[in-house]
């Protein structure tokens, strides 16, 4: 196989105006979909990816929140922050940046966090369905944000052959949860 050289710029350009008309028509619907990140600790690259996101819902035209707890916060702290996210009807999605600072617990901050806002499909329920539910017709309440955009930039590429150690993971385009795109994924002992 030869290498494809693909234009990122190009690419990230078509989402964000395809974003931007999907944005459009929901707040015509009178709905402002809202991302919220929540970040406990002191973590730079955690900090850089809040950024990041901020700069791309203003860019959208999408509400924003970041919870940003201070490095000594506690578990009760941060379980509190996510509960007001989890209630909070302008956010539709949490992202839970990590790392956390180390007295915080991530396991109980991610069963804590409602499966339908969970971004990165962290929560265990949404994992589980994530891992099983192509067997069983199950699905995550939202799919993986990660793995639901990562065809995009290779639409024209239907499977994709990955070696991983002593295993063999194929990699198929396949159409999931209505018109969306995501990555399927297969693990197979090569010959």
């Amino acid at each position: 196989m030869s290498a494809e050289i693909i234009d990122g710029k190009a690419v990230a350009a078509e989402l964000r105006e395809e974003l931007g008309r999907e944005i459009a028509q929901c707040r015509e619907q009178g709905v402002v979909p809202g991302i919220a990140t929540l970040l406990v600790g002191d973590d730079f690259g955690a900090a850089m990816y809040r950024d990041a996101v901020d700069r791309l819902c203003s860019g959208l035209g999408l509400h924003f929140r970041a919870e940003n707890l201070p490095a000594t916060a506690g578990m009760a702290e941060a379980l509190a922050a996510l509960d007001s996210l989890n209630r909070d009807p302008a956010v539709s999605g949490v992202l839970v940046l990590r790392p956390l600072a180390e007295q915080v617990d991530e396991g109980r901050v991610v069963e804590r966090l409602a499966p339908i806002k969970d971004i990165d499909c962290l929560n265990p329920g949404n994992l589980g369905r994530l891992v099983v539910g192509g067997r069983r017709g199950l699905r995550p309440r939202r799919p993986p944000a990660g793995t639901a955009g990562a065809p995009t930039a290779r639409r024209g590429q239907r499977r994709r052959r990955v070696s991983l150690g002593k295993r063999w993971w194929w990699w198929a385009a396949r159409p999931r949860w209505g018109d969306r795109w995501r990555p399927c994924c297969s693990i197979a002992t090569p010959p």
